[in-house]
């Protein structure tokens, strides 16, 4: 499920800076929030996986985006 959490918030973080995104987030730890980011940036499900659920849903509400709609949009396919 975290996974999935943080695969819909790589199109939104993904063309922002760190800055942009602290600047939205209202978040003053630099160091959790740029390795939450490279976590979700990269696209590997073991280091989106370490993701705090909470802090995901942190993210949503902050972005204003759904949690449901990701969570029920389909799985993304990985192509090798």
């Amino acid at each position: 499920m975290r996974v999935r959490l943080a695969q819909g918030l790589r199109p939104v973080v993904g063309r922002l800076t760190t800055e942009e995104v602290r600047d939205q987030l209202g978040d003053t730890n630099s160091g959790s929030l740029r390795r939450d980011l490279g976590d979700i940036k990269s696209g590997q499900r073991a280091r989106m996986a370490r993701l705090g659920f909470e802090r995901l849903l942190f993210m949503y509400d902050r972005f204003g985006l759904d949690p449901y709609a990701a969570l029920s949009a389909p799985p993304a396919v990985r192509v090798h």
